[in-house]
């Protein structure tokens, strides 16, 4: 079972569009599609007239990254579990089932994104090391984003548009109600996960990514920002907005985590082994 999660503050047209994308491509009978509704000020109806699907309603913001735990709750630990956004595209008929595929082919490949790098720099980004397949009808093209790929390749980070994952990795992701509303995550997660001894890969699904559309942009996000900032004791500058706030915070955490304490990056992907571009003082899980 695939178990698909997406994380949704109004934008009903916009998440209409990709479920339509999604019924349209998947091939077999074994996706659920659960929208977690952060308290849109219109509800998502709890039957969304799916004929596979629920909604789950939050009475306040929980985030991209918090509903991945809900979503494991109603899996088995042979499941498949995914975090989509909403501004997402499928063009790719069958991409439930190379998807599937993938995981039963490799009993150690945790993690598969359909965007991700095999390369992080020094300052936590993707380097060079982009893969993807955007089709470019709608938002960004390979040709502007990094290498074009319609294969499975190791990677290191995601960019969280879509990650699915077996069931029991979720467990090593650590995600608690601390854990920011967005941002890193997609970075944290993978990393986590090569620290777990699980495989990390990007699949490369003829999909558009819109982008700057499922947790940016409006009142309603700025204030949920500004209330995650003031639970987490975090001082806002003055004539600095929440989520800029909120979005630095992310990248401290991620950087601490992974730079400055675990030494894990900045590296780059060597088939399945993380060559380190400085010298790392963990080795432990460098080989996977």
């Amino acid at each position: 079972m695939i178990w698909l999660g997406v994380p949704v503050v109004d934008q009903h047209k916009l998440t209409a569009q990709f479920i339509e994308s999604v019924l349209r491509t998947v091939v077999d009978d074994d996706v659920r599609i659960v929208i977690f509704d952060n308290a849109s000020e219109k509800p998502y109806p709890i039957d969304h007239g799916l004929r596979w699907g629920t909604t789950i309603r939050y009475e306040t913001n929980h985030g991209y990254y918090q509903p991945i735990n809900d979503l494991a709750d109603l899996a088995t630990p042979g499941d498949i579990v995914a975090l989509a956004h909403n501004d997402l595209i499928i063009y790719e008929s069958g991409w439930d089932r190379r998807l599937r595929e993938c995981f039963v082919n490799d009993g150690r490949l945790g993690m598969i994104g359909f965007l991700g790098s095999n390369q992080v720099d020094d300052r936590g980004g993707r380097g060079g090391g982009t893969m993807g397949n955007f089709q470019g009808l709608k938002g960004a093209s390979m040709e502007g984003t990094g290498t074009k790929l319609t294969d499975l390749a190791p990677a290191l980070i995601y960019d969280s548009l879509f990650m699915a994952m077996r069931q029991p990795v979720v467990k090593c992701l650590k995600v608690d109600e601390h854990f920011q509303l967005c941002h890193f995550g997609d970075r944290i997660w993978p990393l986590r996960a090569i620290e777990n001894e699980w495989r990390v890969g990007v699949l490369g699904i003829a999909i558009d990514h819109i982008g700057g559309q499922t947790a940016v942009g409006s009142e309603r996000i700025e204030a949920d920002d500004r209330a995650w900032c003031n639970r987490e004791g975090i001082k806002i500058p003055d004539g600095m907005i929440a989520g800029t706030a909120q979005y630095l915070e992310a990248e401290r955490r991620y950087l601490s985590e992974f730079r400055d304490t675990k030494h894990m990056i900045p590296a780059a992907m060597n088939g399945w082994q993380i060559r380190p571009l400085q010298r790392v003082e963990r080795m432990s899980y460098l080989t996977l």
